[in-house]
């Protein structure tokens, strides 16, 4: 069974991440983020912010087999490289197998858990 560090953006990671020495050693973090909200995460030394989360499905979108095309838009930052990049949620199983909903970043895995109510779940860790 996977574990997860959970945690809202804005709330005290510290201790928690502290008590981690990498994420090849712990459980992945899961983190959730609104359009325009960003965290630091101090354990790993990056700043996730969440440029734009696009969610049709909670305004009645109705997409059929494929979904509809919830998204987030990140802007991901350590010291002083960014990286900005958009992931899907995958309602399918070809799109599972496309990674429409994973990133590789920084030697870091982050994938797109959900979209529910204009807020964004992820999960960062080590591939």
């Amino acid at each position: 069974m996977t574990r997860f560090l959970r945690f809202v953006a804005g709330m005290s990671l510290a201790s928690a991440i502290c008590a981690q020495d990498s994420l090849a050693a712990g459980p992945p973090i899961e983190l959730t983020l609104s359009g325009g909200q960003s965290t630091q995460i101090p354990g790993i030394n990056l700043t996730i912010e969440a440029i734009q989360v696009r969610d049709l499905t909670s305004k009645g979108c109705l997409g059929g087999a494929n979904g509809c095309p919830d998204s987030v838009q990140l802007s991901i930052v350590q010291a002083t490289q960014r990286q900005e990049f958009t992931l899907h949620v995958a309602h399918t199983q070809t799109q599972r197998t496309q990674r429409l909903h994973q990133a590789a970043v920084f030697g870091y895995r982050i994938t797109l858990e959900a979209v529910r109510d204009g807020r964004a779940t992820l999960s960062i860790d080590r591939p």
